[in-house]
């Protein structure tokens, strides 16, 4: 047998829901400048001295690890995005936290 619900209670429940039922938030939009493999005798040094000089020409660029591909992309993200180049394909969003490459000097 299968329980009904009053109407209050149906209400109850699909507003504890919530976010679940709801579309996801839309990716923001990214644009890659470059990429280097990540394969390169010189690692990641490329990519951080090509976003540095990005930065320099006021170009809010970061360098981001593709795994997929085994390379490091170079991106700009946000508004900032439809200003540099065209959007290629978007990259999975990572969490925001201290870079995983550098490491504290005591």
């Amino acid at each position: 047998m299968t329980p009904t619900l009053s109407l209050a209670d149906r209400l109850a429940h699909d507003f504890a829901q919530g976010p679940v039922r709801t579309a996801p938030a839309p990716k923001p939009s990214r644009t890659i400048l470059e990429s280097f493999p990540a394969g390169a005798p010189r690692g990641q040094w490329p990519a951080e001295s090509f976003a540095a000089e990005q930065r320099r020409q006021g170009v809010p660029a970061r360098v981001v690890m593709d795994l997929a591909s085994d390379s490091f992309l170079v991106i700009v993200e946000g508004s900032a995005a439809d200003d540099h180049g065209e959007t290629k394909d978007p990259l999975p969003s990572r969490p925001r936290g201290p870079h995983l490459y550098r490491t504290a000097v005591a």
